[in-house]
């Protein structure tokens, strides 16, 4: 609940710092607890109590006999000692409690009473319209019956003016008889009118079926002349294809006449150049060595020929060594040394000392035709003979690349 300042009026939450240090508007130290705010003479007059109080008590307690021993009366001053002014106090606190809390109710007590009577008028209000409207009704009633009782006196005037108006019994039943025949009719057309609304509904039901299926079947036409446009798509392109395939067999005839007229004519150059690579890597041992139709290799040893797969691993990856080399070779030599340099991956690693001095001094000779040779290898002996070494070292996380 708020507290409100006495002095200024502003209000304070509860449990603000500035009930301890004062109002922080006007620095006024009595607050008020209350749930509505107070008025400024509200407020006047609860300050002007609390100082009367006070005033009385200290009235009460300068005049009492019993309190003579605690004051000590000197000319004008009066001295008393600090536990009777803190019981005055005490006491005078207690009351200002009191009354602040007998405020407190009284003000709860009016803001109830302020809030049946609201209660109260509005009840009342409604009641009052209610009654308006009553009244409203009421007028508009009694309006209706005038209408009606004079509209019944016209109709009096009138007989008592035509006093020859008899009452015909077989007119009114000949009359009657008619009504009834029209309303029989009336109630056939309307059972016609039914069956009619019936066979109506039911037709329509059929037509929106019909409709339905239409919808259905231009759906399926839609469909099936997607479908014979997807097929007209496929058959060009099948057909297409065909044309592409025939026109692809004719190039693979002429691809295979030109590979087989090619071989005619490289396949001895490739045994030439593939022996000669052959004959000085091997020291003499194997002379001669030459490709077939397919290009399988066959080396002669002591003057016959034995395929490649008689021999040892080192040898056969010796002689698939001299294949590229020559394959190398016959390639520039034709493109009139377009290429310059070669690549060869891991070529030492099944072959002993003598033939890797064999291989680099092959290698070196290779040199006046291509200008640069990359070799690839873990041989680490290989290094002596390099001029120029790009070593690749792979650390935890990454590789370190040396250039010597």
């Amino acid at each position: 609940m708020p507290h409100q300042c006495l002095k200024c009026g502003t209000i304070y939450k509860d449990g603000s710092s500035q009930l301890l240090k004062g109002c922080s508007d006007c620095g006024g130290n009595r607050f008020f607890y209350t749930k509505t705010p107070l008025s400024e003479e509200q407020r006047a007059e609860i300050q002007d109590e609390i100082g009367k109080d006070l005033n009385e008590q200290l009235t009460d307690l300068f005049k009492n006999p019993e309190n003579k021993e605690f004051i000590d009366y000197r000319d004008n001053w009066i001295t008393m000692k600090p536990k009777e002014i803190r019981r005055v106090f005490k006491k005078h606190m207690t009351e200002s409690n009191k009354k602040l809390q007998e405020t407190n109710e009284q003000q709860e007590q009016k803001r109830r009473e302020h809030k049946a009577l609201q209660k109260k008028k509005e009840f009342y209000r409604k009641k009052e319209k209610e009654q308006q409207e009553v009244k409203t009704r009421i007028e508009s009633h009694n309006k209706e019956q005038l209408l009606e009782e004079k509209e019944l006196e016209d109709k009096e005037q009138l007989l008592k003016k035509n006093p020859s108006i008899e009452f015909n019994l077989n007119l009114f039943q000949s009359i009657e008889n008619q009504r009834k025949t029209l309303y029989q009719s009336y109630q056939q057309l309307i059972k016609k009118t039914s069956k009619v609304k019936d066979i109506l509904s039911k037709q329509i039901l059929s037509i929106e079926k019909k409709q339905s299926n239409i919808a259905l079947l231009i759906q399926e036409i839609n469909s099936i002349k997607k479908q014979r446009n997807e097929l007209k798509e496929m058959h060009d392109k099948i057909k297409n294809e065909q044309q592409k395939i025939v026109e692809i067999s004719m190039l693979k005839e002429i691809m295979v006449s030109f590979r087989l007229h090619l071989v005619s004519r490289i396949r001895p150059a490739l045994s030439q150049y593939a022996s000669s690579f052959f004959h000085d890597l091997t020291d003499g041992k194997y002379p001669e060595m030459t490709l077939d139709d397919q290009y399988n290799i066959n080396i002669y040893d002591d003057g016959k020929k034995y395929p490649i797969q008689r021999f040892s691993g080192g040898e056969i990856d010796l002689a698939n060594l001299c294949l590229r080399l020559a394959i190398s070779d016959v390639i520039t030599e034709r493109a009139e040394g377009l290429f310059h340099f070669i690549i060869l991956d891991e070529i030492f690693g099944s072959q002993d000392r003598l033939r890797q001095q064999n291989i680099m001094q092959e290698l070196y000779k290779l040199s006046s035709t291509f200008k640069q040779i990359f070799l690839i290898t873990h041989v680490e002996e290989i290094k002596h003979y390099l001029q120029h070494i790009i070593q690749v070292e792979e650390t935890n996380d990454e590789s370190i690349i040396i250039i010597n």
